[in-house]
C-alpha cells in the first residue's frame, strides 16, 4: 500500500520542547559567592531539570508515535476488510458468470442474484445484461433495470477486451447514495452479456466498519476532487486534525481511504508538582523505564504491523476444523494444520500418502478399510459417521467425519472432502451425563423411600408382629401339652408365609434403592402397576388417597427395567397424590388404566386436582422446573429419561377437573418372558 510521505513525517511525531530555566528558579543570593560545592549542586540541579525535561519530551513523542501508529494499524485493518469484502463479492459474481457460461437458465439467474445481493448487502443492485436473447434480469427487480445502471463505455469495453471484471468511476444516484459499478463480462464481445453490480458505498461503510473502529477513527472514502462520498463515524466532533490515506484499489479511479483520529485527552498537564519530585528523586530509574517502554511501544507497533500483514496467509491455519482431501485413489492431496495437529503427523509427510494411512488404528483396521473402500464407492453416509484414530504418540482418539465429492472448476468428480472432529472429549462428557442421571435416579428413589419411611415400618412390621404372635402361640401350646402334628404344620406354614411377605418386602426395597445398570427383561406391565401401587398402598391410604386401578384383560409385554419403570409410576402416583391430598373425598381418588394396542402399552393416570398451572405447562419436564415449594423439579425430568431409554414417550393433557399423565412403551411382540 502506498503512504503519503507527509503523513510519514507524521508518524515520526515532532519535538515539542518544554521551556525551563534554571536562572528562574535558583538565583545567587546577593553578596553571598557560590562555593565549588554550590556550583556543583547548581550544576546537578542543572541537569536534572534537564533530564526532566526530556522526559516529559520522550513521554509526548512516545505518546504521538503510538496513537499514529495506531492510527496506521486502524487504517491498515479498514483497507484489508473493504477490500476482502470487495474482493469476495466480485469471486460470487465471476462465479455466476462461469456458471452462466456453463448453461445456468435464466430461472436460476435470478435466484443466484438474490443470494449475492443477501450475502453482500453493500450491493445496492445486480444487473444481467443478456445480449445474445435480449433479456436483463435486475436484483432488486426494478421496471426499467438498464436505466439505472449507469454504465461506462469505456469500463465496458475494457471489461470485453481484458476478458474480466473492471471497476468504473464513482457516481452519484439519488440525492446522497453515491455509488461505484463492477462490470464482469460473461460471454465474448460479439454477445454483449455482462454482470453489473453497483456498490454503495456508505453501505460498505456502514456494513463492515465495526463500532470499536469508529469509536476512535472517522473513517471517510473521498474522490479525485477531495470530496466526501460516504463516512462513518460514532461523533461528529472533536478531530484532531491528522489523518492517514490510502488509495483505494480496487475499485480505484481516483478513490481513497482517509482515516482521522478523535483529539485524545492531554495527560501531561496532570503531572504537577508531585510528579516533578518524584521524578528528581528517581531520574535515573524513570529514565531507563521510559526508554525501555518506548522501546516496547514500537516494537509492538512494528509487530502489529507484520501481523497485519500475515493476516490473510494465516486464514487458512486457523480453523479448528481438520479438513483433509483425497483424490478417488485415496491419496491425500490437501490438510490443513488442524489435521495435521490432530493425528501428530506433519503436512509434509500426509501429502501424496497413499493408503493404508499411519494415523489409521490397527486394532480396528478391518473396519476402517472396509470405512475407506465404501467411500471410494460412493456410499457416503449424508449424516457422517464415525471412526477410530490413532495419534503418532500413539493416543487414540474417536473422529466424527463428514464426507462430500470434491469438484474441479468443470464439475468433475476428482476426489472427497473431509471434514473432521475429534469427539472423543464430547462422547466421554456425554458418557458422564449418562451416569450422572442414573445416579440422580437412583437419588430420587431413595428420597421417594425416605418419605414414606413410617408406611414402611408399618408393613414390614405387621408380618414381623404376625410371626412373633404365630410363634408365641405355639410355644405356649407345646408346653401346655401334646399338640397334633398338622395343627403344628399349618401354624408353620402361616409363619413361613408372614416370614417371605417380609423379605419380599425388604427385597423388593432393596431393588428399588440399589445402584445397577438398566437390566432389561421381558415383563408385563400389568405385574409392574400392580407392584407399584401395592407399594404405595398404604401410604396413599394414610393420606385419605385410593387408587381405582383398570387394567386391561390382554397380556402386556414390554422389554425393560421393571425397577426404572417402577420408579415411573410411583411418581406419577406420588404427584397425583400430592395433587388430591386435602380435597373432599370424592375427588381424592386416583384413577389409573392400562391399555394396550396393537404396538403400545399405555399407562394413564388421572387426577381430579387443580390441575398443572398455565406457567408450568411448557417446563413440565425442564430440569429444576417446579411449582411445589420444596419440590426439586427433577421428578418428571428423571421420568422422561427413564421412558425415552425404553423407545417411548410421556405426556400430559388436561382434564376437568384436573389433568392425565400418560406414558407409552413399545410392546415387546414376539418375546417371551
Amino acid at each position: 500500500m502506498g503512504q503519503d510521505p507527509g503523513h510519514a513525517k507524521d508518524w515520526r511525531g515532532t519535538n515539542m520542547p518544554l521551556r525551563f530555566s534554571s536562572k528562574d528558579i535558583l538565583k545567587k543570593p546577593a553578596g553571598l559567592p557560590l562555593s565549588s560545592a554550590g556550583w556543583l549542586g547548581v550544576t546537578a540541579l542543572g541537569v536534572i531539570l534537564l533530564l526532566v525535561g526530556a522526559g516529559f519530551v520522550l513521554a509526548i513523542r512516545t505518546e504521538r508515535a503510538e496513537r499514529q501508529a495506531q492510527l496506521i494499524s486502524d487504517a491498515l485493518w479498514v483497507e484489508q476488510t473493504l477490500h476482502f469484502v470487495i474482493e469476495n463479492g466480485t469471486q460470487e459474481i465471476d462465479r455466476l458468470a462461469a456458471d452462466i457460461r456453463s448453461g445456468l437458465p435464466a430461472s436460476s439467474v435470478a435466484d443466484q442474484l438474490g443470494v449475492i445481493r443477501r450475502l453482500h448487502p453493500e450491493m445496492a443492485r445486480l444487473v444481467y445484461i443478456d445480449g445474445q436473447q435480449g433479456q436483463t434480469i435486475s436484483e432488486p427487480a426494478t421496471a426499467n433495470p438498464v436505466a439505472h445502471a449507469a454504465l461506462d463505455v469505456d469500463v465496458v469495453a475494457a471489461a470485453f477486451k481484458l476478458g474480466e471484471g473492471q471497476f468504473g468511476p464513482v457516481y452519484r444516484e439519488g440525492m446522497d447514495n453515491w455509488r461505484f459499478d463492477f462490470v464482469q463480462p460473461v460471454a465474448d464481445g460479439r454477445n454483449q452479456s455482462l454482470i453489473v453490480a453497483s456498490f454503495d458505498a456508505s453501505d460498505l461503510l456502514s456494513n463492515h466498519i465495526p463500532w470499536w473502529v469508529t469509536r476512535k477513527n472517522q473513517i471517510a472514502i473521498r474522490d479525485s476532487n477531495s470530496r466526501t462520498i460516504a463516512s462513518k463515524s460514532a461523533v461528529s466532533e472533536g478531530l484532531d486534525g491528522s489523518s492517514h490515506i490510502i488509495p483505494f484499489e480496487p475499485p480505484g479511479q481516483g478513490l481513497s481511504l482517509i482515516v482521522m483520529p478523535y483529539r485524545a485527552p492531554v495527560r501531561w498537564l496532570s503531572w504537577a508538582l508531585p510528579g516533578m519530585i518524584a521524578l528528581l528523586a528517581s531520574i535515573v530509574g524513570a529514565s531507563l523505564l521510559f526508554l525501555q517502554r518506548s522501546v516496547r511501544r514500537r516494537q509492538t507497533a512494528e509487530e502489529r504491523l507484520r501481523s497485519e500483514s500475515a493476516f490473510r496467509r494465516s486464514m487458512e491455519d486457523s480453523l479448528t476444523i481438520g479438513m483433509r482431501a483425497r483424490d478417488r485413489d485415496g491419496r491425500i492431496i490437501y490438510a490443513n494444520q488442524a489435521f495435521c495437529d490432530m493425528v501428530g503427523w506433519p503436512r509434509e509427510e500426509l501429502i501424496g500418502r497413499a493408503p493404508p494411512m499411519p494415523y489409521w488404528d490397527k486394532d480396528h483396521l478391518e473396519e476402517t478399510v472396509a470405512r475407506h473402500d465404501s467411500i471410494l464407492a460412493g456410499d457416503v453416509p449424508k449424516e457422517g459417521f464415525e471412526i477410530r484414530f490413532r495419534h503418532r504418540n500413539g493416543e487414540a482418539f474417536d473422529a466424527l467425519i463428514y464426507e462430500a465429492p470434491l469438484l474441479d472448476a468443470g464439475g468433475k468428480h476428482i476426489g472427497w472432502m473431509a471434514s473432521i472432529l475429534d469427539v472423543t472429549e464430547r462422547k466421554r462428557m456425554g458418557e458422564l451425563s449418562k451416569t450422572q442421571a442414573d445416579e440422580l435416579a437412583r437419588t430420587a428413589r431413595l428420597v421417594s423411600v425416605g418419605e414414606m419411611a413410617s408406611t414402611l415400618a408399618h408393613e414390614i412390621n405387621q408380618p414381623l408382629t404376625a410371626i412373633s404372635t404365630y410363634a408365641s402361640g405355639l410355644s405356649g401350646r407345646l408346653e401346655r401339652g401334646r399338640v397334633p402334628v398338622a395343627e403344628v404344620r399349618g401354624i408353620l406354614d402361616k409363619l413361613s408365609t408372614q416370614a417371605r411377605r417380609a423379605g419380599g418386602i425388604i427385597h423388593h426395597l432393596r431393588e428399588f434403592t440399589r445402584r445397577s445398570t438398566p437390566r432389561l427383561s421381558v415383563a408385563d406391565m400389568r405385574d409392574i402397576v400392580r407392584r407399584t401401587v401395592g407399594f404405595l398402598d398404604a401410604d396413599l391410604a394414610r393420606n385419605g388417597v385410593s387408587v381405582a386401578t383398570h387394567l386391561t384383560d390382554d397380556g402386556c409385554p414390554v422389554r425393560g427395567d421393571e425397577v426404572l419403570l417402577e420408579q415411573v409410576i410411583l411418581n406419577l402416583l406420588r404427584n397425583a397424590a400430592e395433587a388430591v391430598r386435602g380435597l373432599p373425598k370424592s375427588q381424592s381418588t386416583i384413577e389409573l388404566h392400562v391399555t394396550a394396542s396393537a404396538e403400545q402399552v399405555k399407562v394413564s393416570i388421572r387426577d381430579f386436582g387443580p390441575g398443572v398451572p398455565t406457567d408450568m405447562r411448557e417446563r413440565l419436564f425442564v430440569p429444576f422446573a417446579t411449582s411445589k415449594g420444596d419440590g426439586m423439579g427433577m421428578g418428571l425430568n428423571i421420568c422422561r429419561s427413564i421412558v425415552e431409554l425404553h423407545r417411548g414417550r410421556i405426556w400430559q393433557e388436561d382434564a376437568e377437573p384436573g389433568c392425565f399423565f400418560h406414558v407409552s412403551i413399545p410392546l415387546a411382540t414376539g418375546e417371551t418372558q
